[in-house]
């Protein structure tokens, strides 16, 4: 469900390699630039023109050290003023791990990342359902393996649980393609979807 409904998005990763107190804001504008055309061209093949959102985060550390921590960055040309930003955004984002920064230490800058996605999708709601007992279509004698032996159990056709339908286990639900086995610990219930909600039961 999650891959159907996650939003279209494409990563860009470059590596580049620059301490702070000597970044050419022209190299690395020219990078993210020509990142976030390959980003939009691979975006644009699933999307409308213009839908998509830019996001961009650069990896960087203090010099010497073996692990970088990530800088959000505008998604706007840098100029001088971004300097000393992004100091203070990595120091802040370092305090935040670390709880202290280091005044005065060199930073370096490694990864450069763009990415480009559409907005994520709102999520419908559905009225909860007024719930109601499902009624069962027969009973069949069907080998209980809580109690090892036969028993009977009510049987219940699938496509006649409206939403709001509950029933105890143990039980079947039947339909054309599967059965799907509610064991005695459980109640079942159909949601405002139709899906399928299966809840153990107080103290079982």
């Amino acid at each position: 469900i999650g891959f159907l409904r996650a939003p279209v998005s494409y990563e860009v990763v470059r590596s580049h390699y620059v301490r702070l107190d000597q970044i050419d804001l022209h190299v690395v504008n020219t990078l993210l630039e020509e990142m976030s055309t390959q980003a939009r061209e691979v975006v644009a093949l699933a999307t409308e023109p213009g839908s998509a959102v830019e996001g961009r985060t650069v990896f960087m550390r203090y010099s010497g050290q073996g692990h970088e921590i990530s800088v959000t960055l505008p998604a706007r040309r840098l100029d001088d003023h971004d300097r000393e930003r992004l100091r203070a955004d990595f120091e802040a984002a370092y305090a935040a791990l670390y709880t202290r920064a280091i005044p005065g230490a060199a930073i370096e800058a490694l990864t450069w990342v763009v990415t480009l996605s559409t907005p994520r999708p709102p999520v419908e709601t559905l009225p909860v359902p007024e719930p109601g007992a499902a009624e069962a279509r027969e009973h069949r004698e069907v080998f209980d393996p809580a109690a090892v032996q036969m028993r009977s159990m009510p049987v219940y056709a699938r496509e006649t649980l409206a939403p709001g339908s509950r029933l105890s286990g143990p039980a079947l639900i039947v339909e054309p393609q599967t059965t799907t086995f509610v064991s005695r610990p459980f109640d079942a219930r159909v949601d405002a979807r139709g899906y399928i909600v299966m809840e153990r039961k107080p103290g079982e």
